[in-house]
């Protein structure tokens, strides 16, 4: 359905982040981003488009690029809780595994 919407109109805002929610769904992250991206494009403060693309970059094992997208988020919307859960979640396996990250990543939001 989003392939038809699309097809229609490239730059159509919903169709490319709904499309990139079921590639999401599907375990498809690279295919995910590149809709999330273009969608990004569009509306570069996009909350809903960050949050799913900080998902993907989470899916594809990428959780400092995961955070920064989660960072921008929070920054357009302060009291989502839900996003701030999960880049709590994305600091903590980071720390769990104990990557090489810059010290700005772990300063609290």
């Amino acid at each position: 359905m989003y392939n038809i919407a699309l097809k229609m109109d490239p730059n159509r805002y919903v169709s490319l982040v709904n499309k990139g929610v079921c590639l999401s769904r599907m375990d498809r992250f690279e295919e995910a981003l590149v809709c999330y991206n273009k969608a990004l494009e569009l509306k570069p403060n996009s909350f809903e488009a960050l949050v799913n693309k900080g998902n993907c970059l989470r899916g594809l094992g990428k959780p400092k690029e995961a955070l920064k997208n989660y960072d921008k988020a929070i920054k357009i919307n302060t009291k989502n809780e839900y996003v701030k859960n999960l880049r709590k979640s994305c600091f903590e396996s980071l720390k769990a595994t104990r990557l090489h990250v810059p010290a700005s990543i772990f300063e609290k939001k």
